[in-house]
């Protein structure tokens, strides 16, 4: 499907930026490319595993026809010299980059305030980009952001207070904490349960599409999911994790909160819809219409949900170009 702009400027943008994807598959059969520790020394959940799983993941987003169809039902027109600054996010590796295209196909200059967990691979990204004709001089990565006319805004909810006033005479998409729950039958099958151990563990349980909170029926018997998560057991043997499980199960023991644990994670009855790394959250429901009516009732807290109804088990960290964070669209706000 052919983009809705005839523009060629749109055309050349999708082109360029679809070079990525055959950049980062270079960086993937690259061993020796410095990308595999200086990550690791930003950030210690940043290892390699982690980042050929980002940059695979980008590799086969960003090809020409995926591009054009996520933009294809924007009316975006020529680029234009306003600046929209971007403060990213460093949670996971390159959780930035979805705005940055945003941004860059929208036709505006670009800033960007890196996180300092995740410097490196953004700034690597952004000078590659930065060296195509299509963004030459449109592109810097700055420690304070200035001169801007739109910024898109990641962090806790408390920085989001900051965000808000700081940023309060410019347009400003700003985002906050958000979570992601999985709603459990105890019809599951292994492979369904293994499935949800790639959306809990993956990142470390660190990114806003993280399972970190378990819908479960009354009565439900964890057995079945420890024996499934057996196979994500190595995240054990990662010491920053391993500090924060041992960490909370001291606390929880001494405070005398119950819970189940196996040897690596705990899994605990809590209201809350976040848990800490090394722990991850249930409540209860009576029927699959409370757990639904549940969910609604928390809508602003989720980012996505996987299970009874949802999206499969196993795919809450693989979103299409589309799925934006917050569930509000970057590309309306830019061109709006």
């Amino acid at each position: 499907m052919a983009p809705s702009s005839s523009s060629s400027f749109l055309k050349n943008r999708i082109s360029a930026i679809s070079q990525l994807s055959s950049w980062y598959r270079t960086l993937l059969n690259d061993e020796d490319h410095p990308v595999w520790f200086r990550c690791s020394q930003e950030n210690a959940f940043f290892t390699e595993d982690s980042i050929r799983l980002t940059l695979a993941t980008w590799a086969d987003a960003l090809t020409e026809s995926e591009l054009e169809e996520w933009v294809a039902a924007y009316p975006i027109p020529e680029q234009n010299d306003q600046v929209v600054g971007i403060v990213a996010a460093g949670n996971i590796p390159l959780v930035g980059l979805h705005d940055v295209l945003c941004v860059l196909l929208a036709g505006y200059r670009l800033q960007v305030k890196p996180s300092s967990s995740d410097r490196y691979l953004m700034v690597e990204t952004l000078q590659f980009l930065e060296q195509l004709p299509e963004f030459s001089g449109r592109i810097a990565w700055v420690e304070k952001l200035s001169g801007y006319h739109k910024v898109i805004a990641t962090g806790s909810n408390n920085t989001n207070r900051y965000f808000e006033v700081y940023f309060r005479n410019v347009p400003a998409l700003l985002r906050g904490n958000r979570n992601s729950v999985a709603i459990l039958t105890g019809e599951e099958t292994k492979e369904e349960l293994t499935n949800l151990g790639k959306d809990v563990f993956t990142y470390f349980g660190l990114g806003c599409r993280s399972i970190s909170k378990l819908l479960v029926p009354r009565g439900y018997s964890f057995n079945a999911l420890f024996e499934a998560w057996e196979h994500f057991a190595e995240i054990k043997n990662h010491f920053k994790y391993f500090n924060n499980y041992e960490y909370h199960l001291a606390g929880y023991l001494v405070n005398q909160v119950p819970f189940l644990s196996n040897d690596w994670v705990i899994i605990k009855e809590d209201e809350n819809w976040s848990s800490p790394i090394g722990v991850v959250s249930y409540s209860v429901y009576d029927s699959l219409e409370d757990a639904h009516q549940e969910l609604e009732n928390h809508e602003q807290k989720i980012q996505c949900v996987v299970g009874q109804g949802h999206l499969p088990f196993g795919t809450a960290q693989f979103p299409k170009l589309n799925d934006y964070a917050d569930r509000v669209d970057t590309l309306a706000f830019l061109l709006a």
